[in-house]
């Protein structure tokens, strides 16, 4: 990226973090295309460096988490170029990342601040592709010396044009401002998808930051079209405090979810939709209403089938017919059809988002729907054609949508399959489907083979599944309450429950960036450490802490400290391990989190939420 010259009179330099081309114009221009960089410099192969591995894993938890832009899938590339960094996105929605710039990136500092930069610049990139930000193509096309490229003259008409401001029209704030506007949206993304995005205003090199140091070494400078790195980096600066508060909004609800608190969720991430309208926030709005839907369900409907969602404990269900939607009552209806509002904005704004779909497909299914439910699941199967919740989900409601073909032997086939890889979930509801055919020898075998799994089974399940067995063969402890013995793995100080406006407390937060505001009926407060740590109250009462800072960096020595977890689940490329009032966000090896939200005094019931498909921000980089 260097700076060239125009008519020998003016210097223009590219951007730091170039924009996409124009696709109006770029197809006949062979650099708008993925192959010209490719063919050009060549690939980095993955597989002989654990840096460009890395930046791929990366790069799809940034796009997990980016908006869907129309007609292109975002795609990441890295090319062999030994020259100056840079990255581009182009028309096709490739990014290309050289070589030279992921060396910059993790040059000189740890890999959770490497992390952190390349996060931003991907998450800037895929900003200017999904908002179609295409004035860059034609600038780029008169900087690169093509005889067809466009007079300056030409250039400026368009960028105007682009940016909508008239002839007089200070154009070139309006670009400066869009630039500012990509560095949000890309913090932002970096943020949500879990990196430490403080780490880019450290000062490892000589005093100066990610983007000045970035500037230094590829030797280029700001431009009428472009702020300072330093007028950048100060406006991220000064923007943090309230991207990370967003952030923490939408963790909130994530949390309160976690543990059931599903109205108080729904309020946290209406919040976070106001400011940052993300398909997984409206995943998660769809999500929770899902689940208080299923709150004011009956229970041989609530239970009836082991779903993609989370779950909650209930007495035994009573024998269902085949129709999933006769017997809904008002209060789940109004939820469930909330539920498919929020959730099919969700889908139409990602076009890969698989959970997004299991959970539509899910509300349409509780609604009886079955035309709806089908087209949704097969849209999930051909994201995920492997997938066993996509493969279950498919075969309930293959099995109910034909009233007059029988295809209950398919779906029974189906499941059996999935069964035999060892999904709890299958087993019951296979045992479901055998039953409603009378066939109770192998719906009591199946039983059978499900308890034979009971710490991997919900406490609502489990007393289903005991429930349907004969006496002599009942489950024993199976049924025993599952209760935590209310012992924290760590001090919380000041603890759940605290009223904040004491004294006491008041001490203790001193130093943490507070925030006070009204989500929904309830007045909230935000607290935030230095160090990462936050808590949340809900009417002046702490109600959820999240730590980092924690002494147990591996499950190995959590476990030593507190045993074996009460029940999993995913969480992003991670996984929550529950123990009742409190949890851990794990890699399966490291804790990076751990969430309390109740007192060490209670003794805290607990309930698996294995195969629940909520979305959350992945945790912070390895």
């Amino acid at each position: 990226m260097s700076c060239f010259k125009l008519h020998n009179t003016l210097s223009l330099c590219a951007i730091l973090l170039l924009g996409p081309l124009c696709q109006s114009q770029a197809q006949d221009d062979m650099r708008s295309h993925a192959s010209f960089y490719m063919d050009t410099f060549g690939l980095v192969d993955p597989d002989s460096s654990p840096l460009a591995r890395r930046a791929y894993q990366i790069f799809e938890r940034v796009r997990r988490v980016a908006e869907d832009p129309v007609g292109v899938t975002p795609t990441l590339k890295i090319i062999n170029s030994k020259g100056k960094p840079w990255a581009i996105a182009l028309p096709d929605g490739y990014i290309i990342l050289s070589r030279a710039a992921l060396d910059i990136c993790y040059r000189g500092v740890d890999p959770a601040t490497g992390d952190a930069r390349l996060a931003f610049v991907l998450g800037h990139e895929l900003s200017h592709l999904t908002s179609n930000d295409f004035w860059h193509r034609k600038m780029y096309l008169s900087l690169s010396g093509r005889q067809t490229a466009p007079t300056l003259d030409q250039i400026s008409s368009a960028i105007r044009s682009s940016a909508g401001v008239s002839k007089d029209g200070d154009w070139q704030k309006v670009i400066r401002d869009k630039e500012l506007r990509a560095d949000e949206v890309g913090f932002t993304y970096a943020s949500l998808a879990g990196f430490q995005t403080n780490l880019i205003f450290s000062d490892k090199h000589g005093g100066t930051d990610f983007l000045e140091h970035w500037v230094s070494q590829t030797r280029t400078s700001g431009s009428n079209l472009h702020f300072s790195p330093s007028a950048r980096s100060d406006f991220l600066r000064n923007r943090f405090a309230a991207i990370v508060s967003k952030v923490e909004y939408f963790m909130s609800g994530a949390r309160l979810a976690h543990f059931g608190r599903y109205e108080d969720a729904g309020y946290f991430f209406e919040e976070f939709r106001n400011a940052f309208p993300a398909h997984e926030v409206l995943n998660n709005l769809g999500y929770v209403n899902l689940q208080l839907a299923r709150k004011h369900m009956p229970t041989g409907l609530r239970y009836r089938y082991w779903l993609p969602t989370l779950m909650e404990s209930a007495p035994p269900l009573a024998a269902p017919n085949r129709s999933m939607g006769d017997t809904i009552p008002a209060n789940a209806l109004r939820h469930l059809e909330r539920s498919v509002r929020y959730l099919q904005k969700a889908v139409d704004s990602h076009s890969t988002h698989l959970n997004s779909r299991l959970n539509l497909s899910t509300a349409y299914l509780y609604l009886g729907d079955y035309h709806k439910a089908r087209a949704v699941v097969e849209e999930a199967r051909i994201l995920s054609p492997s997938s066993n919740q996509v493969s279950e989900l498919r075969a309930l409601i293959l099995y109910g949508q034909e009233k007059e073909i029988d295809m209950w032997p398919l779906a029974v086939s189906i499941m059996e399959k999935i069964a035999d890889s060892g999904a709890p979930s299958a087993l019951y509801n296979l045992a479901r489907l055998f039953e409603e055919r009378g066939r109770d020898e192998d719906a009591r075998r199946t039983w059978s083979e499900l308890l034979s799994r009971e710490v991997e089974i919900p406490s609502g399940y489990l007393r289903v599944a005991c429930g349907r067995l004969p006496a002599a063969e009942r489950c024993g402890n199976h049924l025993a309450e599952r209760t935590a013995d209310g012992r924290l793995p760590l001090p919380l100080d000041p603890a759940i429950g605290t009223d904040i406006n004491s004294p006491a407390a008041r001490k203790k937060l001193q130093g943490w960036q507070h925030q006070r505001r009204q989500i929904g009926p309830m007045p909230t407060d935000l607290y935030i450490a230095p160090n990462g740590n936050s808590l949340l109250a809900i009417d002046s009462r702490l109600s959820i802490a999240a730590v980092t800072d924690h002494p147990y960096p591996t499950v190995a020595e959590l476990v030593e400290c507190c045993g074996r977890p009460l029940a999993t689940e995913p969480f992003g490329d991670d996984e929550l391990w529950s123990w009742g009032g409190w949890s851990a966000v794990t890699d399966g090896k490291n804790v990076m989190q751990i969430w309390i939200a109740a007192s060490p005094s209670r003794s805290m019931k607990t309930e698996s939420r294995r195969g629940g498909v909520a979305e959350a921000p992945d945790t912070p980089s390895r």
